[in-house]
């Protein structure tokens, strides 16, 4: 059994949410407007009133659904882009992890807006999303950095601590 269905949107074809349903028989043997789908099941009858499970035929029934947004995007193949950026991004402070991470994410939005898995509108909240995730993860890491009082810490460190909170300060 087999379907193919081509959308040519210059044409006015629209490719919408809807369910499908390959019969394992000859096309004149049922009307086609007579299935039905109904909570998952196919059905067959003149009318809503009348129907009945379909049961007169080995059939196939799939749908094509709709999501906002893509819910696998770990699979893709940016997405250790993304990983290598948020460790550079929870690294120590006083290293230039800051600087590796920012490069990474500029790298990374490339790949986003190129990829001919997402939408432009969906690579743009991607990278959103992941400015934001890398933001905090370096917030949260000068935050710890500076866990315990002044006094605790060296001259150094704490110069080191300065010049790294510079960094957020880039552009």
């Amino acid at each position: 059994m087999g379907s193919r269905r081509e959308i040519d949107p210059d044409a006015g074809d629209v490719f919408e949410p809807c369910h499908y349903a390959l019969v394992n028989c000859p096309r004149t043997e049922f009307e086609e407007k007579n299935f039905w789908v109904k909570d998952g099941h196919l059905q067959y009858g003149e009318s809503q009133d009348q129907l009945s499970d379909f049961t007169s035929a080995d059939y196939v029934l799939f749908s094509v659904a709709q999501s906002a947004s893509r819910g696998d995007v770990r699979i893709l193949p940016f997405y250790p882009l993304f990983e290598a950026a948020m460790k550079e991004a929870s690294s120590s402070p006083e290293t230039d992890s800051w600087e590796r991470a920012k490069a990474d994410l500029s790298t990374l939005y490339q790949l986003l807006i190129l990829s001919p898995d997402l939408t432009p509108s969906h690579a743009d909240a991607l990278n959103d999303a992941y400015v934001s995730q890398l933001k905090l993860a370096r917030k949260k890491v000068l935050q710890n950095a500076t866990l315990g009082t002044q006094d605790d810490l060296s001259t150094a460190m704490k110069s080191r601590l300065r010049a790294a909170v510079e960094i957020l300060d880039l552009d």
